[in-house]
């Protein structure tokens, strides 16, 4: 576990006036996109004495199709001023006071009379990572420029990335397990990550590329903390949206800068075990996101090999069975998780970066060990408390999820926690961090 603070009083001696800062959370699960939009909102301005200056839409990909996504934002902005900032994307699923969903939407409306938050937006994230994350720095830029940003001694960023997304094969559909004959090994899985790496170019389909585009974002925002993670749809991978304003969108880049005079806290927990196995990685490939070789050896059958599984195993659902076996790294002094996304082959895939020839580790989860993860991050009370947590948990634990939610509404505060297919965590002075599997927490003191 690692702590990350932003205090006020380090920045600066002047006086901190105490200012409005109310948060109203709404949830529906009407199949109705409008009625659930107008629930959700009703919900959250109740608990708001003023209009919002800002809120944040998460939904579940079952208001996807006939326009439902469009339908949600218009409505809202029924409700709230046009100026107000949104952003916010598709999840796998979401908490908060309420209880704990996998189907519905949820509307986060914040009143600050004192705080200044901008937006911004970059698309084309898996085609070009890096000039997306320019596009929606620039944006930003242009609308921080008409701000005093010293008035303010906390900033941080909440963003929101295109998660990867599934390529379908012709005849077989969408698999997260590709086998290939033992004849053909050599010759096809050689081959098989430039040919995504292509692919993913022409189609934007393929890994999210979200640790590069996060690279980018740091380096215009590195006095920023930063948290976030990829959206996705309900664990298929099949598709994704992020929400801007009044527009739905897709592999783009959504974010939110908040300066403020609040004092808030980063935190992150695994609540993984390591076993003790080690390997290296020693060809990597797909934009550093696939193992290729492992200690010179094909990837599939070594890491098979290391966990001591049989190649039976190779089948839809070794996926499941990988969630509690995660590939761990160390970056800095802290620990990194990689969850397997993909087999093609020999190749392993998974959705964030692995650096070559470094020592990785097989860490092991249980479901205890993933719910006890949640305490470190209850020791402290809060104005509101905005959790970032992995899909992989969510499918893991099951219904076990609502044990997480009572030891989290015990505190009686406000709270949102949603779950995304990657998670992100920066502040000024360490590493940028990417997990899989991890529970993440900005808390607003």
């Amino acid at each position: 576990m690692f702590l990350f603070t932003q205090d006020k009083n380090k920045y600066s001696k002047k006086q901190i006036i105490p200012y409005m800062f109310e948060v109203g959370i709404g949830t529906s699960q009407n199949w109705d996109p409008e009625k659930a939009a107008e629930e959700a909102i009703e919900e959250a301005l109740k608990k708001l004495s003023n209009k919002p200056t800002f809120a944040l839409l998460f939904s579940t990909i079952h208001y996807e199709k006939n326009k439902g996504f469009q339908k949600i934002l218009n409505k809202i902005y029924t409700k709230i001023p046009e100026e107000t900032e949104l952003i916010g994307g598709t999840v796998a699923g979401f908490m908060n006071n309420s209880g704990a969903y996998t189907r519905g939407i949820t509307l986060l409306l914040l009143n600050s009379d004192k705080s200044k938050i901008v937006t911004g937006i970059g698309h084309n994230t898996k085609r070009s990572p890096k000039k997306a994350a320019k596009t929606c720095v620039s944006i930003i830029n242009k609308k921080i420029e008409k701000i005093d940003t010293n008035e303010y001694n906390t900033k941080f960023i909440l963003e929101f990335i295109s998660a990867g997304k599934i390529f379908s094969i012709p005849f077989l559909g969408r698999r997260k397990i590709i086998s290939i004959p033992n004849r053909l090994n050599n010759i096809i899985s050689p081959i098989i990550n430039p040919t995504l790496e292509i692919l993913n170019k022409l189609s934007q389909i393929g890994n999210g590329r979200e640790d590069e585009v996060l690279e980018e974002l740091v380096k215009s925002f590195k006095e920023y903390t930063i948290i976030g993670g990829s959206t996705l749809d309900d664990n298929q991978w099949n598709d994704s949206y992020q929400f801007y304003k009044k527009s739905i969108n897709k592999d783009s880049l959504v974010c939110a800068v908040i300066l403020t005079n609040e004092k808030i806290n980063a935190k992150n927990t695994l609540g993984l075990i390591p076993t003790g196995k080690k390997l290296k990685a020693t060809k990597i490939g797909l934009f550093n996101c696939a193992i290729e070789k492992i200690e010179g050896k094909p990837a599939t059958s070594t890491f098979l090999e290391k966990l001591s599984w049989p190649k039976d195993f190779l089948n839809e659902s070794l996926h499941r069975k990988t969630l509690y076996y995660p590939l761990c790294y160390e970056k800095e002094g802290k620990v990194c998780s990689r969850v397997l996304a993909l087999v093609a082959g020999e190749n392993l895939i998974f959705t964030n970066t692995i650096e070559k020839e470094k020592e990785l580790e097989i860490y092991y989860a249980t479901g205890k060990n993933l719910i006890d993860a949640i305490e470190p991050h209850l020791q402290e009370e809060s104005k509101f408390s905005l959790y970032v947590s992995c899909c992989a948990r969510l499918e893991a634990l099951g219904r076990n999820i609502l044990k997480i939610h009572k030891r989290i509404n015990e505190k009686n505060e406000p709270f949102l926690l949603i779950y995304m297919s990657g998670e992100d965590l920066y502040s000024p002075g360490n590493p940028i961090l990417r997990f899989n599997e991890s529970f993440n927490s900005l808390k607003i003191n």
